[in-house]
């Protein structure tokens, strides 16, 4: 199909099938990485660093993602960096030491950046070609693919498959899905090659700096329950591994939930509105889970700040695509970059509170941070007129 065509549902169908496709082997990962820390034998701080690997990976990815998009075409680059996911998260798991598991975590990481932005940039492009809104719905069925993904691999953890089985046999299930989902996908206008090369370059502008801040804290929050949830629910409240995944499992229910009532949150209060009132749910999820006296009341925490972070990516990459001086490759990639800074700092940082203090003072360190994306909630505001 033309870049210049109109968009229908067959699209629409295509970018959320991918959406929810992909993630199912990282859902999976998440709930396993309390058995994942205990195999390779590191502390808090150090299973931390070895954390970031992914996060650093990601930001790697986009900082030379636009100008290969430039040069060998976005669905190029959407289709390699997919393989290279899906082949390299279950190697992850299977790495013997903290070391090898931050270099296995890099690969992961660069290879979903790459993943990431080509399924941001082709669902603003069907956006704006259908005249409907869908990214927040989009960001929806990735959450729910998350879901899906945590659930399995809860399950894996209760009949006793180790998170190598588990990965293993995802990747194997997805892989031609995805290949032949992404393949499908229509073809998204790319600029000149001249224009590219001068766009393809990092700009932040104030409107773009604006909005990374406003990502920040809550990208923070979605790492820190992603990477701490199941070791969080271990240490307090001394659950086993699989009653420990649905920490994660509640959050990104709960997220999913969010993201599918974005759109129409977005149609009737305003983009602005919106990100102020699930940055305050998101405050609050935060505080009932640090005071939780039980796991039960811990569960609603999480949901709750599943729920408040659900919508916020969605809005940055809108906001981030509708502004001037740039292609939509490239703001989409710079926004995603410093926002995914919350994943390297949020996980990195309770880590290092943790070990010493406790992990319910470690994921303390996300409220401050809450309130700088509340302050910046305004950066988000509505303009395509959709």
């Amino acid at each position: 199909m033309g870049a210049t065509s109109v968009y229908g549902r067959r699209d629409i169908a295509l970018i959320r099938f991918v959406f929810f496709v992909q993630p199912l082997i990282l859902g999976a990962w998440f709930p396993r990485l309390a058995e994942v820390q205990r195999a390779i034998g590191a502390g808090e701080a150090t299973f931390a660093i070895a954390l970031t690997g992914m996060s650093i990976g990601i930001v790697g990815s986009l900082v030379f993602a636009s100008r290969l998009v430039a040069r060998y075409g976005l669905k190029c680059v959407f289709l390699a960096s997919f393989c290279t996911f899906l082949s390299s998260m279950p190697l992850a798991s299977l790495a013997p030491t903290v070391g090898w598991l931050f270099a296995a975590l890099v690969l992961v990481g660069a290879s979903l950046g790459a993943v990431e932005l080509g399924m941001n940039v082709t669902a603003d492009a069907i956006e704006r070609r259908c005249g409907r809104l869908i990214m927040s719905s989009c960001h929806g069925f990735w959450s729910s693919g998350v879901l899906v993904g945590s659930l399995i691999g809860s399950s894996f953890a209760w009949i006793g498959a180790s998170p190598a089985q588990s990965l293993f046999s995802l990747a194997i299930a997805v892989v031609l899905p995805c290949l032949w989902a992404t393949w499908s996908l229509p073809k998204v206008a790319e600029p000149d090659g001249d224009n590219s090369a001068k766009s393809g370059g990092l700009r932040l502008t104030g409107p773009l700096l604006a909005i990374c801040c406003f990502l920040f804290g809550m990208a923070m929050t979605e790492g820190a329950m992603a990477d701490w949830s199941a070791i969080y629910l271990r240490d307090v409240f001394a659950l086993g591994p699989g009653p420990s995944g649905f920490g994660y499992v509640l959050f990104a229910l709960f997220m999913a939930m969010g993201r599918f009532l974005g759109d129409t949150m977005r149609s009737r209060l305003g983009a602005g509105r919106t990100a102020r009132l699930c940055v305050s749910v998101a405050v609050g999820g935060g505080i009932l889970l640090l005071i939780a006296p039980h796991a039960e009341i811990a569960l609603i925490g999480f949901g709750l700040a599943g729920l408040g972070v659900s919508t916020v990516f969605p809005l940055a990459i809108t906001a981030a695509a509708e502004q001037d001086g740039a292609n939509p490759t490239s703001n989409v990639a710079l926004v995603t970059q410093i926002g995914i800074a919350g994943f390297i700092v949020g996980p990195l940082l309770i880590g290092f509170i943790a070990e010493p203090f406790g992990i319910q003072l470690g994921l303390a360190a996300i409220l401050p941070l809450l309130g700088i994306s509340l302050a910046f909630s305004g950066a988000v505001r509505q303009r395509s007129g959709l």
